[in-house]
């Protein structure tokens, strides 16, 4: 058509007019220092190595996310999971000291003295063994 024109849009911004945004601008949905970049009407999230998910708000097993010797596993909806087993330590980054005294492991009236992945249990006067469980 006679008088007719096509505007050719700068990165990020879209419409006929060059007039919108792309949300990459306008709300910086990415986190953890992941890149934006634009895909026609929608975008993507260029996520760092140590990050995934749709928007990078996970962190991976290559950020070392759990703590005390538990194993990182890759978990595709959250990230990562932590496997605490053996290490004396709970919860989803093996930082919580698991109290081993807390079943009552010691007999006798012995004392029991948490420790890290186990306990000891002091004896009473005229008991002994590891939960002092032999009378004298």
């Amino acid at each position: 058509y006679p008088g007719s024109y096509k505007c050719q849009c700068q990165e990020n911004y879209l419409g006929i007019h060059c007039e919108r945004k792309h949300s990459c601008l306008e709300h910086a949905p990415c986190f953890n220092n992941g890149l934006c970049r634009p895909d026609g009407e929608h975008y993507y999230c260029e996520c760092l190595s140590n990050f995934t998910g749709l928007h990078c708000e996970f962190p991976t097993c290559e950020s070392v996310p759990c703590r005390n010797n538990g194993t990182c596993l890759p978990d595709s909806e959250q990230g990562f999971l932590c496997n605490c087993t053996g290490t004396g330590y709970q919860d989803e980054r093996c930082t919580t000291e698991i109290d081993e005294c807390l079943s009552s492991p010691c007999q006798n009236n012995a004392t029991c003295i948490d420790q890290i992945g186990g306990y000891i249990c002091a004896c009473s006067k005229n008991f002994f063994g590891l939960q002092c469980e032999n009378k004298v």
